[in-house]
Parts: structure tokens; C-alpha cells; sequence
């Protein structure tokens, strides 16, 4: 610059980048408190063995015989990629966007297709999930039960059911309505005990814990946890067959 001392030209660059360092990081840490970046990390941890051995167990549970999850430490559970029990995101968004599309490919078979339908099956199917979690931590509140699950984790279990819906759309799309109702039918069954078997030991009810008698606060527990878990199904089934039954031709 004309005029100016390349030392202070130099100064002042230099303070301009670390007040933008600092700018950054302050922003980083504001943004970190509300969306987890370093915990999302965590459920984007998975590899192809991973994805496809997940999607077997969401698919046939029923054979499946050890749930529990193992820990790197007291808090950190071992990553998705080395323990396939773990709750993950990537299956989810990746059949959320499969979804839409599947949609689109149905709607289009029918003639309805429109690029606006795309937006509406998308915007719908996340206000569905959403509901259904606000549902869950609604009646983990009412009645009183904890559990070391954060939001994400709930977030995977329930993001799990668009692999159901998927499966539904295309046996709707190749075998008509009879073909939709029996895979409905059926991974309502199996994600319903997918969801049993993973969530049974991850739920505990403070107020049973708190009663004086301990048979009690045990068979009070256990029945808080297998109504919550019940609905969980109920509420899963509902949304699978709400998301797919408008697209299937009678």
C-alpha cells in the first residue's frame, strides 16, 4: 500500500487473521453446544462389513443372540464400525434418502410424479420421526424412566423403521397391495424386536428404584419399561405404514 510502512501493512494482516482465528473458534464452540460435532462423528463410524452385517440384523433379528454393547471406557461405547449393536446414523440418513427416491420411483409408476412431491414426502417423513420422538421422551418423562440414550440415539433407532418402509414400497411396487401388507406385516414384527432386545437393558425407572420394597421397585420397572417399549413398537409400526400406505397403488 502507497504510503504505508510494510511493517504495519504486515501488523495489521497479521491481527486481522488472529482475530479471525478467534472468531472461529468462538463460533466453533457457540455451534458445538447446540449440534455435537465431535459426537456425530461417532455415529458415522462404519465401514461396508459394518453396513451390511446391520442391515442383516435389522432384517432377520430373530437369530441374533448377543445385544449387549461394548464400552472403550465407562461412557464412550465402542464405535459402530467394531461393535455391530451400537446405534449408528449413516443407515439412517442413507435410507431416508433412499426413501424419497423409492417414493419418487412409485409415484412416478402411477403417473403422479411431480418434483414438489419429492419435497412433501421428504418434509413429511422427518416431521413423522420427529413426532414419534417427542412422543417417546414425553412418556419417558410421564413415567419417570431414564435412560444413559441421548437424542441421537433414539434418533438412529427410530430412523431404523425406513428400512421397512423401503422393503414395503417395493414389494408394494412389484406385488401390489398384497405384497405390501406382508412385508409391512412382517418388519413390524422384526424391528419390533430389534427394538425390544436392543433397548430392554437401557431403560431404568427412577421412581421404581425409589420404592421400599426392592421386588416392588423390580416388577415396577420391568412393567414401566415393557409399556414404554410397546409403545415405541406400536408408534414405529404406525409411521412405517403411515409413510408408505398413501403411495401404494389398491
Amino acid at each position: 500500500m502507497p504510503g504505508i510502512p510494510d511493517q504495519v501493512t504486515a501488523a495489521a494482516f497479521q491481527y486481522g487473521f488472529n482475530a479471525l482465528g478467534q472468531s472461529s473458534q468462538a463460533v466453533g464452540r457457540e455451534f458445538e453446544k447446540y449440534v455435537p460435532v465431535s459426537r456425530l462423528k461417532y455415529y458415522f463410524a462404519v465401514d461396508t462389513g459394518y453396513v451390511v452385517k446391520k442391515l442383516r440384523l435389522l432384517t432377520f433379528p430373530f437369530w441374533h443372540s448377543d445385544w449387549s454393547i461394548k464400552y472403550e471406557s465407562e461412557s464412550q461405547p465402542v464405535q459402530p464400525r467394531y461393535e455391530i449393536n451400537a446405534p449408528d446414523l449413516y443407515i439412517p440418513l442413507m435410507a431416508y434418502v433412499t426413501y424419497v427416491v423409492a417414493a419418487g420411483l412409485v409415484l412416478g409408476t402411477q403417473d403422479r410424479f411431480t418434483p414438489e412431491m419429492l419435497g412433501i414426502q421428504a418434509s413429511s417423513s422427518l416431521a413423522f420421526i420427529l413426532f414419534e420422538l417427542a412422543v417417546i421422551f414425553v412418556a419417558m418423562y410421564i413415567t419417570s424412566i431414564k435412560s444413559n440414550l441421548k437424542l441421537l440415539d433414539m434418533l438412529s433407532y427410530c430412523g431404523y423403521q425406513f428400512i421397512g418402509a423401503i422393503s414395503a414400497l417395493m414389494a408394494g411396487l412389484l406385488f401390489k397391495s398384497i405384497g405390501y401388507y406382508v412385508v409391512l406385516t412382517y418388519f413390524s414384527f422384526a424391528l419390533g424386536f430389534f427394538l425390544m432386545r436392543s433397548l430392554k437393558w437401557q431403560l431404568q425407572s427412577d421412581s421404581a428404584a425409589n420404592q421400599q420394597d426392592p421386588y416392588a421397585a423390580s416388577t415396577s420397572g420391568t412393567k414401566r419399561r415393557f409399556n414404554l417399549l410397546i409403545l415405541m413398537m406400536v408408534l414405529q409400526t404406525f409411521t412405517m405404514w403411515r409413510l408408505s400406505a398413501h403411495l401404494i397403488a389398491p
